[in-house]
């Protein structure tokens, strides 16, 4: 915590805060800024507001990190995930390859919360009841909140498949599940003495780069990789010079790619083709689009047609003034967006400056305003990625050497 030092004026306290007007200034803009360069919060509240945090994804963890400057007097934190470490997404793809370890990959909720002397529980929410202001967890507790801030994340659209254990089959989302799947596939693979067969599912930039990880992580080529990309085909969001070195990449790393076709069934030896064809099946990754969690359904807030949370320009959850949701889990209904880490990244100051204008009682709230164009670089190879942005499209080793200086610099702020 910043040093805080108390001055006097005729109607309330007034606390200083120690930190340069820079740091704060876009995410704390309900504060008073001084030519001394301290951040004043006037303490003339009530009792302390209750602060719930759903999720630990990237907005929450800057959301943590920002209302940490505040006077904690004014308010109490509580942060809810279903995980005690999360996941840096960034990172997956060159985790799965071997480049980077489980600790540089995490974010440790719990000594995140302990730091600054926040409150963490380890559970997954079940109910959100906006009209008692309380939530509900799968071990029964029901936590009351004044201001509550949903970073959920997305599930994975399942596949119709042939009943009972299909332990061979690995969806991509959650990610926490994903990295346990990998393991224990890793450990298959080094006792397979004639190697194994992978399929990966889905055509999307997620999906291209797990079909990069299996050949870097599993390179002898007894090991068979292929990707069925679907009717989209290949990175479908991109144009045609992305696609183009992607279909190179695989090539070069004896991936085979199946465009143009759907999976309308996994068996429990093999996967039936939209064209009534059988492919045998190992291994499966799947990359296929997401959903949302069940929960707001469950709970009766405004959602998406496909089920996501809606939330209008200052991130508010529609129709509510005490509720914000950010990242993949919400539906932005100024503009659709897509599904990538790169908004979550981009909503948390805008999260953090609102929630810190309720606490203070203050009524103007900042809008979000989303990027774009913006650059995406998808790892490609060994310590090779191609990035893209606007019509600009680049690939080679420092596209990846950039990818890893943002990542790293990401998870140093938070670690």
């Amino acid at each position: 915590m910043n040093e805080v030092e108390t001055k006097n004026d005729r109607n309330s306290q007034v606390f200083a805060f120690r930190t340069p007007i820079l740091v704060v200034a876009e995410t704390l803009t309900a504060l008073t800024c001084y030519k001394d360069g301290y951040i004043m919060v006037n303490k003339s509240f009530s009792k302390p507001k209750e602060v719930l945090l759903l999720g630990g994804g990237h907005s929450n963890l800057q959301v943590l990190h920002q209302l940490a400057r505040i006077d904690p007097s004014l308010f109490n934190l509580t942060l809810i995930s279903d995980v005690l470490c999360a996941p840096y997404s960034g990172m997956i793809p060159s985790y799965l390859a071997g480049v980077y370890s489980e600790a540089e990959l995490h974010f440790d909720l719990q000594k995140i919360c302990d730091r600054f002397s926040f409150k963490f529980i380890e559970d997954k929410v079940t109910f959100i009841d906006s009209l008692r202001n309380q939530i509900h967890t799968a071990t029964g507790k029901i936590i009351g909140y004044d201001i509550c801030s949903i970073n959920l994340g997305i599930l994975p659209t399942l596949i119709p498949a042939t009943q009972g254990p299909q332990k061979d089959i690995i969806y991509l989302k959650p990610i926490s599940k994903l990295i346990e799947r990998w393991k224990q596939t890793s450990q298959l693979a080094g006792a397979s003495a004639n190697g194994l067969s992978f399929t990966v599912i889905g055509g999307g930039a997620g999906a291209f780069e797990v079909a990069i990880a299996c050949r870097r992580k599993f390179r002898s080529l007894d090991n068979k990789i292929r990707m069925i990309a679907g009717k989209g085909g290949l990175l479908p969001e991109y144009n045609r010079t992305a696609q183009k070195y992607a279909r190179q990449s695989l090539k070069d790393l004896n991936i085979d790619l199946l465009v143009g076709v759907r999976v309308e069934h996994i068996e429990s030896t093999s996967l039936l083709l939209d064209d009534t064809r059988h492919l045998d099946k190992q291994i499966c990754f799947v990359g296929t689009s997401a959903q949302a969690p069940e929960v707001f359904r469950h709970s009766g807030l405004p959602v998406s047609k496909d089920g996501f949370v809606t939330v209008d320009e200052n991130l508010l959850v529609s129709g509510l003034k005490n509720i914000f949701a950010a990242g993949d889990c919400c539906f932005f209904l100024p503009r659709p967006l897509p599904k990538a880490g790169v908004f979550a990244v981009r909503q948390g100051p805008v999260l953090a400056a609102n929630i810190t204008a309720l606490i203070l009682n203050q009524s103007a709230l900042t809008k979000y305003f989303p990027q774009s164009p913006f650059l995406t670089i998808l790892v490609s190879g060994d310590n090779k990625a191609i990035a893209a942005y606007k019509n600009f499209v680049f690939q080679g080793r420092w596209a990846w050497r950039l990818k890893d200086y943002i990542d790293r610099k990401f998870m140093k702020r938070f670690q």
